[in-house]
């Protein structure tokens, strides 16, 4: 009986992990992204705004920018600085 409490103690360990390395990688890929946003000259420079405010901005002058990076700075842990804030 030890035992099999073990092994399921270890298989709730092994899901966590995976689910831990399933959430990093969608981070990874949803920074991507933005960094992608970032770096697209046609949405004009991101220089002293937000990501959301260059997002907004390059909607209103008819530029169609990506509608998952607006869904993505909309959710609560995103990271709304521009790429170069603070370095240039």
């Amino acid at each position: 009986k030890e035992r099999q409490e073990v092994a399921v103690q270890q298989q709730q360990q092994q899901q966590q992990q995976q689910h831990a390395k399933g959430a990093e990688d969608r981070d990874e890929a949803n920074e991507r992204v933005l960094r992608q946003f970032d770096l697209a000259s046609k949405f004009g420079p991101c220089t002293g705004m937000t990501r959301l405010e260059r997002w907004e901005r390059a909607e209103g002058l008819g530029l169609k920018p990506p509608k998952q990076v607006r869904d993505l700075l909309e959710k609560e842990n995103t990271r709304n600085e521009c790429l170069w804030e603070g370095r240039i």
